[in-house]
């Protein structure tokens, strides 16, 4: 029988990473039985990704008619010859919380006789929200300092909150699902993922590569996203925006170097830890009876912080980031828009 993979994340577990292998290697796991088909992906066929998919079930306004939905990939898998397909985008696992649209989504592909499985990834809350946190500043979305936003923001983010839930459909249609966690990969999350797909040995040595494409940010980078993120929600009108954001990340390449950020202390991430064990002991209990929270989710022994409080940087390096926020605030493109358009809270 043929075999669907369709790996739905979550977010912040390497989701990126792997999507890029996926697309970079097409045509070596062609040549090995193993297809990644190109409807879905929403802004490159390169890519890896069927966000597109995803987008199109949730109603998300980020999906893209012309680049294939459910429709396309359903006429690309009819034609397909290889004995394995692969599906993944990180948005799918919002798909999974309601039945309708997993049904709308594995019901065509078992009809064609493809036995379907689930592949997901977890990881604990702590490291969660810390990832979390970095990518959304770089979307210029963080206003505040790590640990006041952690208290609030990330609970209506996390699908690892409730991941019994989010599983709960699948586990409906009796289909295999392949639970992993993040930790348990050793830091290579894309050669782990690879091997349960049944990619061989045989493809290329950076198959296998633990290069991350999301990268952590420094102190001085993340200080700077902040405070733009403050400024764009108060005087920057929406057209102008994307043009301020492009200038935002030309700046970030101008900043002096310096360490990378990382919020959690042991007190920290434990009360984060604790908080979230319920949820994740009970999807040990209903998935991997066989593992425990140590082994599966494990608690790393020692955070060390480190932010532009703990670890201030040199009265030159400073004098350079307010430099570069005054050229991006009060410069002749924005700061005459800026002054003239009206206040907005954040």
């Amino acid at each position: 029988m043929k075999k669907c993979y369709i790996h739905i994340g979550v977010h912040k577990t390497g989701t990126t990473s792997i999507q890029m292998l996926l697309g970079r290697h097409r045509s070596a796991l062609r040549k090995h039985g193993i297809s990644v088909p190109v409807a879905g992906n929403a802004w490159s066929p390169d890519v890896g990704y069927h966000h597109n998919i995803a987008f199109e079930l949730n109603n998300d306004n980020r999906f893209v008619p012309g680049r294939g939905g459910l429709d396309a990939l359903c006429r690309e898998l009819e034609k397909e010859e290889c004995p394995t397909v692969v599906i993944s985008s990180e948005d799918l696992c919002v798909s999974a919380r309601d039945a309708e649209k997993v049904a709308r989504l594995r019901e065509p592909i078992a009809a064609m006789g493809y036995e379907i499985i689930w592949v997901v990834y977890f990881r604990t809350y702590p490291e969660w929200a810390e990832s979390a946190y970095i990518e959304l500043s770089k979307a210029l979305a963080i206003t505040r300092k790590f640990e006041p936003w952690v208290k609030t923001e990330p609970m209506s983010l996390a699908v690892g909150l409730d991941p019994v839930g989010t599983l709960a459909h699948i586990k409906a249609t009796g289909d295999k699902i392949m639970l992993h966690s993040y930790a348990q990969t050793s830091g290579d999350v894309t050669g782990h993922f690879f091997a349960q797909i049944g990619a061989p040995d045989l493809l290329p040595g950076e198959m296998k590569s633990k290069d991350r494409v999301n990268n952590r940010l420094s102190i001085l980078e993340l200080e700077l996203l902040r405070n733009m993120a403050v400024h764009i929600m108060r005087h920057i009108p929406q057209d102008l925006r994307p043009c301020i954001r492009d200038a935002v990340r030309a700046e970030l390449g101008r900043l002096p170097k310096a360490p990378s950020f990382r919020g959690l202390s042991n007190p920290l991430a434990y009360r984060l830890y604790e908080s979230t064990r319920p949820a994740y002991e009970a999807l040990l209990k209903e998935y991997r009876p066989d593992a425990t929270m140590d082994d599966f989710f494990p608690l790393a022994a020692h955070y060390e912080p480190v932010t532009i409080d703990s670890n201030p940087p040199s009265p030159e390096d400073r004098l350079k980031l307010y430099r570069a926020l005054i050229r991006l605030c009060f410069t002749d493109k924005f700061g005459a828009q800026a002054t003239s358009a009206p206040l907005t809270k954040p």
